[in-house]
């Protein structure tokens, strides 16, 4: 292989990998606005964004190996197939912790300055992000919730109740 080859196949692999990043940025910001307008906690919104990004990236990286012929089909879907693995491996907990602080959120039953018990710990919820919700006990302790381990709950929310009076599935008991 000459070395002009050589730096053509570096450049192409070069050119679709930044091409990928852009992709994957542009689509992230896209993402990002729409998730706005349906009023997504922002910790969530970040979260799905840098995974977004990072997959359109790895895409972008394979599809590089490819293009400059480093890799045959197979070899490819080879690689396709383990990155997926691990970024399946990866992202699993911090997806499932992402979804309960989106339902929990999206469903008004939690929100920053509410009063919670949850099992035998009781405070104000000080910062929900995409995998944790702090807590600040009575005490003056912080507790640190994974939002999966809140939303199997139960729990109780002292300060909920006046939010969620005009809810359709929520009556008040007079």
């Amino acid at each position: 292989m000459s070395e002009t080859s050589a730096l053509g196949l570096i450049f192409d692999a070069a050119v679709v990998i930044v091409v990928a990043y852009l992709i994957g940025l542009v689509s992230s910001r896209l993402m990002a606005v729409a998730a706005r307008r349906k009023g997504h906690h922002p910790a969530i919104i970040r979260e799905l964004g840098r995974v977004l990004q990072g997959v359109v990236l790895v895409i972008g990286v394979v599809a590089a190996a490819k293009v400059t012929g480093l890799a045959t089909e197979f070899e490819t879907l080879t690689i396709v197939g383990l990155i997926g693995l691990g970024i399946t491996l990866y992202i699993e907990d911090a997806v499932k912790e992402a979804q309960s602080a989106f339902i929990m959120t999206q469903h008004k039953m939690l929100k920053e300055g509410d009063q919670i018990m949850i099992r035998e710990i009781k405070g104000q919820i000080v910062q929900i992000t995409a995998r944790h919700t702090f807590l600040k006990t009575d005490e003056g302790n912080v507790v640190l919730l994974g939002n999966s381990f809140l939303a199997r709950g139960p729990f109780v929310n002292y300060t909920a109740g006046e939010r969620l009076k005009n809810e359709p599935w929520f009556t008040e008991k007079t």
